[in-house]
């Protein structure tokens, strides 16, 4: 029998998908084990979420690495429910293409975590609750991220660790490791918020609503700028809300929420945090430019005259801010905080081949030229990475320090490779 703990939190997890039903069809998994010479298997990657009403059952498949085993598919929540119980009960796994494995998975209350649309986790880009079981060590172990897998008739890939990912359709980052996880997502399809997008002006709000009692769902904005704090309740008329503000924002929340209290999704953004702050979207202005110019060079801004030479500068830029909160830099305006514009044919181009050439893994900085006057700046947005460390080839890991870029220091690499998740340190390099 399961411990105490373990059944609640099953319980709470049934509990949740029964208020979902309305929204939910079939559920999807997908498992990757290790198979040993026995033909025992040991979890390498679980998950199981439901899908969409309506979406179409996911076809059967099994692929074979070697003695690596994926399946996925599809079945009911009855179906779903009867094997997570199985699991628990009688220490036993088992899913369709994979052999009877004896596995050990255990809950506590932090097994269920909250996470909103915007971690780009789940194809759809919904919000989700996750709950981890703790699959003991000996019934677990990690796809090798570093070495090539083949097979004949099935596609090629630099590592197991992304063939389990790609096989198992979730977003992870290329640093993250297959190493046991088992994890069941319940996706809340009542409601997303798709992007938030703040200037000096407004708030524009944008989100989906999928045919529910929009009565019993409502949205909350908390906004305060240098002078002032602004809380507005909006209701949701999709495609999104336009709200006026006083001033360009220091601060911003903007959630939905249900009559029972219950957060739905979720936009968070802080002008001393992350500037990329995922769902989050600027619209610069030529006011808007000059104030944050004015406020000048910081650990989230950057100010360049001109594309430096050699190309290798722009590229340390944008992997320090990375490496630590986000930020932007600003083409087109001098050290001294003059905007004396930037021209250069076909810029955005330009700059993604430069950062495709020198970094690794690959950063996707959204790029804006904004007028101001009859100059043009080249704003350049960096998110907070999720695949930190970030390295210029040839040149290693930078941070953004201050108002400057320097190279990261063993111990910050550590701290980088602790909040991923992951054992590995640099020393391990």
């Amino acid at each position: 029998m399961p411990d105490e703990q373990t059944q609640k939190v099953l319980a709470d997890l049934f509990a949740t998908a029964e208020r979902r039903s309305r929204w939910y069809g079939h559920w999807y998994f997908a498992s990757v084990l290790q198979l040993g010479g026995d033909g025992a298997g040991r979890n390498v990657y679980t998950v199981i979420y439901p899908q969409q009403r309506d979406e179409p059952a996911k076809q059967h498949e099994v692929w074979e690495y070697g003695s690596l085993r994926l399946c996925k598919g599809s079945f009911s929540f009855e179906e779903t429910r009867r094997f997570l119980i199985s699991l628990t009960q009688r220490d036993e796994f088992q899913l369709p293409g994979h052999p009877l494995t004896q596995m050990v998975a255990l809950m506590s209350p932090y097994s269920k975590i909250r996470f909103s649309s915007q971690s780009r986790w789940l194809p759809s880009a919904y919000p989700f609750l996750r709950f981890d079981f703790n699959v003991q060590p000996q019934f677990k172990t990690t796809a090798p991220r570093y070495d090539p897998v083949y097979s004949p008739r099935l596609p090629i890939y630099p590592s197991a660790a992304e063939a389990v990912f790609d096989f198992c359709g979730v977003r992870a980052g290329e640093q993250q490791e297959a190493s046991g996880d088992f994890l069941v997502a319940l996706a809340d399809y009542r409601a997303r918020i798709r992007k938030v997008k703040l200037s000096s002006s407004r708030v524009t709000i944008e989100y989906d609503c999928n045919d529910v009692d929009l009565g019993g769902l409502r949205g909350k904005l908390y906004f305060s700028d240098a002078s002032s704090k602004t809380h507005r309740d909006f209701p949701l008329t999709p495609p999104g809300t336009e709200i006026e503000v006083p001033g360009f924002p220091q601060r911003v929340i903007a959630a939905v929420v249900s009559d029972e209290g219950e957060v739905i999704d979720d936009v968070q953004y802080s002008a001393a945090g992350a500037i990329g702050a995922p769902g989050i979207e600027l619209e610069l202005s030529p006011a808007d430019l000059e104030q944050i110019v004015l406020a000048g060079e910081s650990e989230t801004l950057e100010f360049k005259r001109e594309l430096p030479k050699p190309r290798q500068d722009i590229a340390i830029s944008v992997v320090a801010m990375a490496n630590r909160k986000g930020g932007r830099i600003l083409l087109g305006v001098d050290k001294e905080a003059v905007i004396v514009g930037f021209t250069s044919e076909k810029p955005e181009e330009t700059l993604r081949n430069i950062l495709r050439e020198y970094c690794d893994p690959p950063l996707e900085p959204t790029v804006e030229l904004v007028p101001y006057g009859d100059k043009l700046v080249l704003a350049i947005t960096v998110a907070e990475g999720t695949d930190k460390p970030y390295c210029v080839k040839e040149k290693g890991p930078y941070i953004r320090s201050g108002s400057t870029n320097r190279v990261a220091t063993r111990y910050e690499l550590d701290q980088m490779y602790k909040r991923r998740g992951g054992q590995r340190t640099i020393a391990d390099l």
